[in-house]
């Protein structure tokens, strides 16, 4: 699009996978907080090895973004909030997930 100077609706942007939400105006506010907040209730510790990973993932190598991920699996996979998230999907309610 930039190369070539066309601009496109929402409704185009939407459909190729440029954006991932169409929103009225007057919806803006409370659909950003929703959305926020889904985003918010993550366990944080993989959202910072996601951030990381795609910020690595501009200046490395496949090699190394692979050994970056295994490293975030692994480490991941040994927290609280894992184990938290376990047990949640078994009881059937809400992880309360701690960032340990």
């Amino acid at each position: 699009m930039c190369l070539l100077g066309e601009a496109i609706d929402a409704q185009e942007a939407l459909r190729i996978g440029l954006i991932n939400h169409v929103v009225d105006p007057e919806q803006l506010m409370e659909f950003s907080l929703n959305f926020a907040g889904r985003i918010a209730n993550n366990p944080p510790i993989p959202a910072r090895f996601i951030k990381k990973s795609i910020y690595q993932g501009l200046n490395k190598d496949l090699d190394e973004v692979l050994t970056v991920e295994s490293f975030a699996q692994v480490t991941c996979s040994s927290t609280g909030d894992m184990k938290e998230a376990i047990a949640a999907f078994k009881e059937k309610r809400s992880p309360s997930f701690k960032g340990k």
